[in-house]
Order: C-alpha cells, then sequence, then structure tokens
C-alpha cells in the first residue's frame, strides 16, 4: 500500500515489484499472491496515475499458481501478456470483466532498469548481442516464372511450427526465414532443396510442353486404329533419346519411359516386349519450326545435322560473321562453327512466333544479333542445352539475374576467360524492355497481366540485354579466338 501510495504521489504511471514475502519471509506464493491481488484490487479503485502493475517472479515455478490466485481474484482486472520463458509476468488494468491470457508472443518487450546512467546502455549492447549470436534471417528465392505445387506451399506454410522459425512472404517469388540460427538453417535446407526439386520439375514440364507444341510420338497398340499420344514428359524422353540416334550418339533401341518391359526401335519405328512387335510408333513434327535451308549435315555422319559445323573462311556467311565480331573485338579469329540444334532452334521459333503475335508488344521487329562470352565448358553446354539461367550471377548481375548479351562484342570478350577464347553470336528475342537492376529476377509488368521481354542498361540506346526465358536466345553461331 505504500509503494502504491508514493507511486501516486510521484504521479507514476507505472509499478514493478516481486512476489513480495516468498524470499526471507518465507511466504507461500499463492499468499503473496492473494495479498497482492487484494492490495491491488483496493488500489485500482482509487488510482489517478498508475495504469500498469507489474508483478515479475524471477522463479519460473511460481507462475502457475500466480495466475490461478490472480485471475481468479482480480475480477475486475483482467491480466494481459504472460511469457514464462522470460519469467515476466505484465498485469495491464484492461477493460473491467475480463479473463486471464497466458501466451507466448513473438515479440518480446523488455524494460531495463539500472541504478546508473550507464547501465541501461550496457544491458541493451548485451541483450543486443545475444539476438544477432543467437538469430538471423535468411532469404529463400526462386524465378517469378516458376509455379510452385500445392505439396510445396504447404511444406512451407508448416515450416514455421516444425523449425520453430516465422516465415514472413516478400514481395516475389521470395520467403524470409527468421529465428534461432539452428532452427533457421534447418528449415532453409528442406525448404531450399524441395523448392529446388519443384522449379526443377517445373522447368522439365515447361520444356516438356515446348517439346510437343513442335514434335509429337505417338503409339499405335496391335489391333488397335487409333494413334495415342504419349504424355508430354514421356515424349520430351522420346525426343530427346532420337535426336541421339539420330546424331549417331545414342543407341536405336530405348526403354518405353511409361511401360515396363517394353522397348523401343527407332530405325522401324516400333514397339516391342520381350522380342515381340506390340506396336508402331509416329513422329509428326511441326512444319512451321523446320530447320534453317542452310544447314548441312554434320561431317563424319551420313544424315545428321545437330552439331557444330565449321565455317570456311572464305565464305560469305563467315565473313559477316567475322565483321561483326571484329569491329570492336582485337581478338584473332581461329574458327567459327555454327551451331546446328534442331531442338533449340525450334523453341526459339515457338517463343518468336508468340513474341511477334503478341498485340501488346510495341516493337515491330523482336529480333537483335548480340553477342555472349563465356569459358569453353560453359560453351559446350550452351551449344548443346541452351542458354541458362541458372548461371546467373556466375559474371553479372547489374541489371537482373538472367542471361547477358552486348551489342559489342569488346564488352562480352571480358568474360572469355579461358584458351582458346569463344564467344557466341545468338539470335536474341530482345522485345519491349526496360532498365533492369541487380535483384531483378524477371522483367518489370509491362500490363496488368503480363511482363517485358527483357531489361537492358540504357532505355534510349542500350548496349547490354539481359533475357529471362531460356527459349528465347539462340546460340547460333560459336567464334574461337585468341
Amino acid at each position: 500500500t505504500t509503494l502504491f501510495r508514493s507511486a501516486e504521489e510521484n504521479k507514476a504511471t507505472s509499478v514493478s515489484l516481486p512476489a513480495l514475502g516468498t524470499g526471507n519471509l518465507g511466504f507461500q506464493h499463492t499468499q503473496s499472491a492473494l495479498a497482492l491481488s487484494l492490495a491491488i484490487t483496493a488500489f485500482a479503485a482509487v488510482a489517478q496515475y498508475v495504469k500498469l502493475v507489474k508483478i515479475v517472479l524471477f522463479d519460473a515455478s511460481s507462475v502457475a499458481p500466480f495466475v490461478e490466485v490472480i485471475s481468479t481474484s482480480l475480477e475486475s482486472i483482467s491480466l494481459g501478456e504472460l511469457d514464462a520463458a522470460t519469467n515476466i509476468v505484465a498485469v495491464p488494468p484492461a477493460s473491467r470483466g475480463g479473463t486471464a491470457v497466458v501466451s507466448s508472443p513473438d515479440q518480446v518487450m523488455v524494460q531495463i532498469c539500472s541504478p546508473t546512467p550507464f547501465g541501461v546502455p550496457k544491458a541493451k549492447e548485451a541483450i543486443d548481442a545475444l539476438c544477432q549470436d543467437r538469430y538471423e534471417s535468411k532469404y529463400l528465392s526462386w524465378p517469378s516464372e516458376v509455379s510452385l505445387d500445392e505439396a510445396c506451399w504447404h511444406a512451407i506454410r508448416e515450416a514455421d511450427a516444425k523449425h520453430g522459425v516465422h516465415l514472413e512472404y516478400s514481395t516475389g517469388a521470395c520467403v524470409v526465414i527468421s529465428g534461432e540460427k539452428l532452427g533457421v538453417m534447418s528449415a532453409y535446407t528442406e525448404l531450399r532443396d524441395l523448392v529446388n526439386r519443384c522449379a526443377e520439375r517445373f522447368r522439365t514440364e515447361s520444356h516438356a510442353s515446348s517439346v510437343a507444341q513442335i514434335v509429337q510420338w505417338a503409339y499405335q497398340p496391335r489391333g488397335d486404329q487409333s494413334w495415342h499420344k504419349y504424355h508430354a514428359v514421356e515424349n520430351m524422353k522420346i525426343e530427346d533419346a532420337y535426336q541421339k540416334y539420330r546424331e549417331n550418339k545414342g543407341p536405336g533401341v530405348i526403354g518405353c519411359p511409361d511401360k515396363a518391359d517394353t522397348e523401343i526401335y527407332f530405325e522401324t519405328l516400333e514397339e516391342k516386349r520381350r522380342g515381340n512387335i506390340v506396336g508402331a510408333l509416329q513422329r509428326k513434327t511441326d512444319n512451321s519450326s523446320d530447320i534453317p535451308g542452310h544447314w548441312t549435315k554434320v561431317q563424319g555422319t551420313a544424315t545428321a545435322v545437330h552439331g557444330l559445323v565449321q565455317l570456311d573462311a572464305s565464305a560469305h556467311e563467315y565473313q559477316q560473321v567475322a565483321a561483326r565480331f571484329s569491329a570492336t573485338a582485337g581478338g584473332h579469329i581461329l574458327r567459327i562453327e555454327r551451331v546446328q540444334n534442331e531442338a533449340l532452334y525450334s523453341q526459339f521459333q515457338t517463343k518468336k512466333t508468340a513474341m511477334d503475335n503478341n498485340p501488346a508488344s510495341q516493337r515491330r521487329s523482336n529480333e537483335q544479333r548480340l553477342f555472349h562470352g563465356t569459358d569453353a565448358h560453359t560453351a559446350a553446354k550452351i551449344w548443346a542445352q541452351g542458354f541458362d539461367r541458372n548461371f546467373a550471377g556466375k559474371n553479372a548481375t547489374a541489371y537482373g539475374r538472367g542471361v547477358y548479351f552486348a551489342v559489342n562484342a569488346a564488352y562480352s570478350e571480358r568474360y572469355a576467360r579461358t584458351h582458346p577464347r569463344q564467344m557466341f553470336q545468338a539470335i536474341v528475342l530482345a522485345g519491349d524492355y526496360a532498365v533492369g537492376a541487380g535483384n531483378m529476377l524477371a522483367p518489370p509488368n509491362r500490363n496488368a497481366t503480363e511482363r517485358l521481354d527483357s531489361t537492358v542498361n540504357n532505355l534510349a540506346n542500350p548496349s547490354i540485354f539481359v533475357t529471362y526465358h531460356d527459349a528465347q536466345a539462340y546460340p547460333e553461331y560459336l567464334i574461337t579466338f585468341q
């Protein structure tokens, strides 16, 4: 009572006191709680300035008795938040007739008191250091065009309870994971692997869908007059194996992707099971994606057009590419090879058709001839598999996290680091673009439903282009120089 009266006289707005009598006096926690509840009830009737009374408990075992006694005794005063982990009980004078609420809030307010001016900042520094040592935040992001399936989203939603972390859904394809370091690392590792698998599955299905627009395999079981299309992913696997067979790099017989104990024979276009013919095969292509007329068969093969074809230095085709390269680059050309990849070219043509037919496009011509410098190991992957955004960030990301192309070969020359050095002249579907930024995972919005096609370094006179769709560029020529 003396403490409360003194607080009122000093016009204090809050009072903190321990569990009086439970120390040397030896009172039971329930006795102390009852005495305090009676004193608080009497004080609440006359208090003018004090709005908050706190009871500080230093022993976790005393929390339950205090909550039980006070929640039943203070019928006219409601308990606020209690955090047993920090041994703090706050008793605010909330609305009359309330009930006791026990919770573990995500945020805990800590008030620091000290008899000296230096104690508070020193304690705050110690708490900050403890938080920095024990807590962290990690960003988990994925390509914006990747659509995560429901199973992946369910795992993300359940991660907070499973790992004891807090999840915040940021703008774009990103989740911020915060909490104790061990829990954050555990959640991040699990979700990263899950998202990567989901993204890879999405890319595979997207690629398979693109292949199905160009070529479709079907089978006709014996005795059946109908042709049955393979599903997109199986269709893609068969087409990939067929292209290797045509290039003399793969077998003429493969296991059927969707039927056990069944084999596909490319030479006779048949399905066989244990040596017996069980069906016929059919391969239909989209004539609109036919290969360029100037492509020739690859040296050392009878019919295959897939591969690298070295150009004669006296040919007009060679001289055109060499002139564009030498206009800004200083390297001595050793050879120029034409990249002939039917699957990549067909995907590129499909993407070009879609962009050319987009009524929202502001440009009459989407194509540009640009350069892309790289190392020999990556160059081999590019001409065989195409430009891959998964390598974004390997060299530069100043204008977005995509694939970079330059108007001038001199700029791309600096990224051709192996010897002999290599650079692609590519056909790039730049389309409509905006100035990029380092954190961009996709171009800015064109309108409410779709995005622009690419980003650049300068809107008025761009010299660097960044693409975000793997089929948006075709590696037309591989230039080897020193």
